[in-house]
């Protein structure tokens, strides 16, 4: 999955100076959270919870600006 990522997102990326290691960051970055709800069920925003969607993406977007 993290392939995919890579060949996803690096050629949109204006910069590319450090592309990959950024793409990998936030790769770590969604699947903790990820990982996390699934292990503590109990956080705000939960998997099933489209505002933690959303603010993964917010997090990536703005990360990656």
């Amino acid at each position: 999955i993290r392939a995919l990522w890579m060949a996803a997102i690096i050629p949109k990326l204006e910069n590319s100076q450090g592309a990959e290691e950024k793409v990998q960051f936030i790769y770590q970055l969604v699947n903790g959270a990820l990982i996390n709800d699934v292990l503590n069920p109990w956080h705000v925003y939960t998997t099933d919870d489209r505002r933690l969607h959303k603010e993964l993406v917010r997090m990536i977007l703005s990360y990656l600006k």
